[in-house]
């Protein structure tokens, strides 16, 4: 069921970017705060719905994680929030770390000894702590 849920609102997160004006001014503020304000873009008005898709997400996210798990207490959501940090900032690094310009003939600079290491670290750090000792 979680996972359903997950793919579903993937699937409409991505079209709701990729195929609706919202969703084209989210990726222009992205880019250019300044340009897309050019553009007549409301950029304030941008984010502040990218910040309500947002707690959206993180509402649902916790619905599913106390639907998975049925106990709850004030530290419930303590080690899936510390994993989302780490990844979002491990992510933010090796998207920053090798790029020199988005827009290139092959569509991927980066270096895969930097891809090797983030998907390892990561891995590493949700098999240390989901429970699952069958690597060491």
């Amino acid at each position: 069921m979680t996972i359903l849920v997950s793919v579903v609102i993937l699937i409409v997160l991505q079209l709701f970017i990729n195929k609706t004006k919202q969703g084209q001014a989210m990726l222009a503020a992205s880019e250019d705060k300044a340009a897309a304000a050019l553009m007549g873009i409301d950029v304030n008005k941008t984010i502040a719905l990218t910040f309500a898709i947002g707690s959206a997400l993180a509402a649902v996210a916790g619905a599913l994680l106390c639907s998975a798990y049925p106990s709850l207490s004030p530290y419930t959501g303590a080690m899936p929030g510390i994993k989302a940090f780490v990844a979002a900032v491990l992510w933010r690094y090796r998207l920053n770390s090798g790029r020199h310009d988005r827009r290139t003939c092959s569509g991927n600079s980066r270096d895969p000894v930097k891809d090797l290491y983030f998907i390892t670290a990561f891995g590493c750090h949700c098999f240390r702590h989901s429970g699952n000792r069958s690597f060491g």
